[in-house]
This record gives structure tokens, sequence and C-alpha cells, in this order.
């Protein structure tokens, strides 16, 4: 396989489907600003090193290689490899992003490069899709004992509260208070 990225993410696979080797990878939710590990199972049965690169075009520019777009690690036998990529903050969320995996033997050439011929292991593409930032709103449910809105020292928080919250749709959230009278809706859109 020559390693060219393609539009599809098939120019890895041996008969041109996108479904005939791509298995096992597991792709995190990628959200610009924060970071993303991906495990990648990697079966090794021979007594070298294997080293596991990661390309992902975060800037959506087709280039699989641009700083912060590659991540790599090494592992001696088999077992999950991770590969932590800080996702930039400007990542490009209107389209799918190529994202390429290559796992082969530390002497193998073109391993470090999204493109070229590697001559041992395996290369896994994907397409993936940037997540937007996700908000979260919370506060305390307390008792107001003066009546005057603040929450003031020694006003303790109601705990098993349920709270509804609406959203601009008209859809329903609910989550209880903590012990500590808190609460918290999170992953929001």
């Amino acid at each position: 396989v020559n390693g060219q990225p393609s539009a599809t993410a098939t120019d890895d696979d041996v008969n041109g489907m996108a479904d005939d080797d791509e298995a096992g990878v597991v792709l995190p939710r990628f959200i610009p600003g924060q970071p993303a590990t991906v495990v990648i199972p990697v079966t090794n049965e021979t007594d070298e090193s294997a080293e596991v690169y990661g390309f992902i075009d975060f800037n959506g520019n087709g280039l699989l290689d641009d700083p912060g777009e590659v991540a790599s690690g090494t592992i001696d036998g088999s077992g999950n490899v991770l590969l932590t990529f800080d996702v930039p903050s400007d990542a490009d969320l209107t389209q799918m992003l190529g994202a390429r995996f290559r796992l082969g033997f530390a002497d193998s050439t073109n391993l470090d490069s999204p493109i070229g011929i590697v001559n041992s292991g395996e290369v896994e593409d994907y397409l993936i899709k940037m997540q937007p930032m996700l908000g979260a709103i919370g506060n305390y449910v307390w008792l107001d004992e003066n009546a005057d809105g603040v929450q003031d020292a020694g006003e303790p928080g109601l705990p098993n509260v349920v709270v509804t919250m609406v959203d601009g749709n008209g859809k329903l959230y609910t989550t209880t208070t903590d012990s500590q009278g808190g609460y918290l809706f999170d992953d929001l859109r």
C-alpha cells in the first residue's frame, strides 16, 4: 500500500472498500482546545519494538504533517498504544478530517511520514469530525434562611433536590443536587 491519503480514506485498503481492514482503533471525541487520546490495540508477536504514528489533519488543508498533527508511541509486545493529540482551538469544524495511523518496526522506511511505502506493518485511515465545545450550567440549591437571595455563610446546601432546565427548543433536562446542594448540567450544545 502506498500510503497516499485520499478524500474517502480508502487508499490503505486492499479492495477499495472502507471496511476491509479498519478495526480496533478507538477514536475519542475531538473537541477544539482539548486533548484527545486515541487508543490503538497492537498485536506484536515479534521480538522487535513496534512504533505507532498518528496523523490528523486538524486544519483541513489536506496535509497530515503540520505542527501538532503528529503523535507517536512505542510498544514491546502486544497491548494498547495511547496517542494523545492536543486538538488546536482553531481546528476545522466544517468538514470531515483525515486521520491516519501507521504501525511498523522502528527501522521501517517512511513510518514517521503520512505518505510513502512502509516496508512492514499496517496503515489505518479514518475520517473524523470535530465536535463543538460543549457548555455546562451549574450552581447550588440552598436554604435561604433570611430570604435575601444570597447564599450567606452558614446557609446549608440542600441535597437530593430535583433541578429541571428547559433549553431553547423546549427539551427538558433533569438532575439531582449532590450532598452539598450542588448540581451540574454538562455536555450542553
